[in-house]
């Protein structure tokens, strides 16, 4: 007889599925949250992967996640961030992955304080 309980069963391969991702939560100097900033995979120096890239903007809280399917982190792909007001932020693979793919995780969570672009200087008037 055929368990009624195996309806799970689908659900849990689909779970082992490898995945990538990077989670981010985004504050500024005061350490309050920022929202709506710009959370993106940038994959600029690999054309194979450019399929990859996708951007996402930060919740109420200050958090984001960007990832997809695969079994490692893209090589060669940075998260960049940015916001109005601020400097924008890179996290760089080669700070992800000093030692290359082998010896990357393929899941990161990082907290980034977003420092605020300072204004442009006036020039002095001339006479």
């Amino acid at each position: 007889m055929r368990s009624r309980s195996a309806w799970w069963f689908p659900f849990l391969l689909a779970s082992c599925d490898p995945i990538w991702n990077a989670r981010v939560t985004l504050h500024d100097p005061a350490h309050q949250p920022v929202p709506q900033a710009s959370v993106a995979l940038d994959c600029a120096r690999n054309a194979r992967l450019k399929q990859l890239e996708r951007t996402v903007m930060s919740d109420a809280a200050g958090k984001a996640s960007v990832g997809g399917m695969g079994t490692q982190f893209p090589v060669d792909c940075d998260v960049v961030i940015t916001k109005a007001g601020f400097q924008p932020f890179t996290i760089a693979y080669r700070d992800l992955c000093p030692n290359g793919p082998k010896g990357c995780d393929r899941v990161f969570e990082r907290a980034v304080v977003l420092q605020q672009q300072q204004p442009p200087q006036e020039a002095p008037p001339q006479d």
